[in-house]
């Protein structure tokens, strides 16, 4: 295919939008529609190669993935492997166990998928992703797997409807699309499946192929360059995507490349000339820019960033993107086999690397107890995961009768470290998350993932107080919902719309004090995390600046635990326990870190370290 600038200059487009959406997402909020751009761009690229040659016979299926690897993989590699030498040296070590794992999902260009295991692009534990923009290589690349099969297929099949397949393709994916940026984002924002449309635009634009330059050319590139750039102006986070609104860029694309305007002064001047064939490895570079500006403090970031993306990006170019360097032979294998060689050896790498700080991590435990949430916790010396809504043992061979019975949600969970450390009484712990363990009412669902499974767990999570009727009950959890509540049984006696929530806490409070019995029960309260975590600022690599202390916090922890304290002192075998008293003085100022150590995992949970303080506490309260 001639080399058209156009498309060098909607390349151009698209990263400089990406690029400044993340380094100043306020002065470009859609920008993140770069993206969408480079999709329809590969889509109509990747038809065009595959289809020329299947029409003059000379499309070879392992010559075009050797190509593709070879245009992908060798900046790729180069970036991941200076994140996988430096970062060691700056991170946390949890923190770059993370980051292995991410690496290599990257490498095996499945980073969408695992990443939508973790959460959502605009999470706010994603600014601290070094490889959060592989998703689209992964997309991308998966694309390049599927298509040409069907390329094979449609080509030996069909030499008529083309056109019309693709177009029914494309439908079923863009709806697939709309759906899951309304029911699940995460999904319909990573997966192949949800994105194929964008891909299949630009295919389409290839089986329409207009031959000739025209006046009505030049319209469909200044219509389609006002709907790219309204989309970059005035979409946002909070846009369902890649919902209806995706049209606009991906429309506007497909019109920019339509009207073959190849020498448009708009896309073809040198400025987007030059960043347009710099976009990849810009694209590759200015992410871990990003990242690393939130683990130092400079000023004038954006700009420092901005220059040292373009001048990666040209340097990255300029060294190994133009060199084809996996045309090489290594250890006399096939030149074809290179860059799958590389991939393999590199991530063989990764795991050892991966593997070598899991040992370091289990001789030097304070390097990590601050980076780890409190509910990993150990038996026998290993560190596990408590399954949510199943009683777990902690401590089982220290007594072969448990002691007492934890019920709650995460914030009862994240003292499980804690209790496995501290102590050396046999503990039984049942919990769900964001689930309120009230006979009456929970959590009123606000995510995907609260299905019927979670209803379910969360419903009867509380009556594990009967399959244990002779040990003593602790219930601590988050204890304030501000999503509202939900009834769960046929004694709901309330009308939600009119009643405070203190409320109907009190009222719960107290059916389940009665439920207990005689046995005693141990109210564990909030605990105080600051209303501004200094988590982030921790894990910076200068953190001399971060808050130890904190007095902010969110109204209803101090009121709900006053509440709780009240409510326990009518009762002679009810006592509350306040995690404030552990880290607190009397005015309430409390430590969020203890021995430059923070305690807190994120803006509400203990880390393991500072679930050994808490717990360190609690232990005495209870004989």
């Amino acid at each position: 295919m001639k080399f058209r600038k156009d498309i060098n200059g909607l390349r151009a487009i698209a990263v400089l939008s990406v690029v400044l959406f993340h380094f100043e997402p306020e002065l470009v909020k859609g920008g993140f529609v770069g993206v969408d751009i480079f999709f329809v761009i590969s889509g109509f690229l990747m038809t065009s190669i595959v289809f020329t040659k299947l029409e003059t016979q000379q499309f070879s299926l392992i010559s075009f993935y050797v190509s593709r690897a070879n245009r992908i993989i060798p900046a790729l590699l180069l970036v991941i492997a200076v994140l996988t030498i430096a970062l060691p040296f700056v991170i946390p070590i949890p923190d770059y166990q993370e980051f292995a794992k991410r690496a290599v999902s990257a490498l095996l260009f499945i980073s969408n998928n695992y990443f939508y295991s973790l959460g959502g692009y605009f999470e706010a534990d994603s600014q601290f992703n070094w490889l959060l923009h592989t998703w689209s290589l992964s997309v991308e690349w998966q694309f390049y797997i599927f298509f040409p099969l069907f390329a094979i297929a449609l080509h030996k099949f069909t030499a008529q409807n083309k056109f019309f397949i693709c177009f029914l393709l494309l439908l079923a994916s863009f709806c697939v699309g709309v759906f899951y940026s309304y029911t699940d984002s995460s999904f319909g924002y990573f997966m192949l499946l949800t994105r194929a449309w964008e891909l299949l635009a630009g295919s389409l634009v290839y089986f329409i192929g207009i031959n000739k330059i025209s006046k009505e050319s030049k319209v469909l590139e200044y219509v389609g360059l006002v709907l790219v750039f309204v989309s970059i102006l005035f979409v946002d986070e909070s846009t369902p995507w890649p919902g209806y609104m995706a049209l606009l860029p991906v429309i506007g694309t497909c019109l920019v490349l339509l009207s073959k305007q190849y020498t448009s002064r708009l896309t073809g001047n040198p400025i987007f000339q030059k960043v347009g064939l710099w976009s990849y490895s810009i694209y590759l570079w200015h992410w871990p820019l990003v990242v690393l500006g939130q683990f130092i403090d400079l000023p004038y970031w954006t700009v420092i960033g901005l220059v040292a993306s373009l001048i990666l990006g040209w340097a990255s170019y300029s060294i190994v993107e133009i060199r084809n360097i996996f045309s090489y032979s290594i250890f006399r294998l096939p030149n074809k086999l290179t860059a799958p060689f590389a991939v393999v050896a590199f991530c063989s790498f990764i795991v050892i690397i991966f593997l070598a700080s899991k040992q370091f991590a289990e001789a030097y435990p304070e390097k990590v107890t601050p980076y780890v949430m409190g509910l990993h916790y150990l038996d026998k010396g290993n560190q596990r995961y408590p399954e949510k809504g199943k009683i777990v043992h902690i401590n089982k061979n220290a007594e072969k009768k448990p002691r007492y019975l934890m019920i709650g949600d995460s914030n009862a969970a994240h003292y499980a470290y804690g209790m496995s450390t501290v102590d050396d009484r046999h503990f039984l712990l049942s919990w769900v998350s964001s689930c309120l363990n009230f006979p009456d009412y929970t959590t009123k669902p606000y995510a995907v993932w609260m299905d019927e499974k979670w209803e379910k767990q969360c419903k009867n999570n509380y009556k594990k107080i009967y399959d244990y009727e002779d040990i003593d009950v602790i219930l601590a959890q988050h204890w304030y919902k501000k999503n509202g509540l939900v009834c769960i049984s046929n004694e709901c006696s309330f009308d939600l719309t009119n009643v405070s929530y203190m409320t109907v806490l009190k009222h719960q409070i107290e059916k389940l004090i009665a439920l207990v019995g005689d046995r005693k029960l141990y109210i564990v309260g909030f605990v105080p995390a600051p209303t501004h975590s200094v988590v982030s600022c921790m894990r910076k690599i200068v953190n001399t600046d971060c808050e130890r202390v904190s007095s902010e916090f969110s109204p209803e922890r101090l009121e709900i635990n006053n509440l709780i304290n009240q409510l326990s002192s009518n009762y002679s075998n009810v006592y509350f326990i306040n995690p404030f008293d552990a880290v607190c003085n009397k005015q309430n100022l409390c430590n969020t870190v203890v021995d430059n150590k923070n305690i807190f995992f994120d803006e509400g949970h203990l880390s393991q370290y500072g679930s050994r303080v808490m717990w360190e506490y609690i232990s005495r309260k209870l004989p």
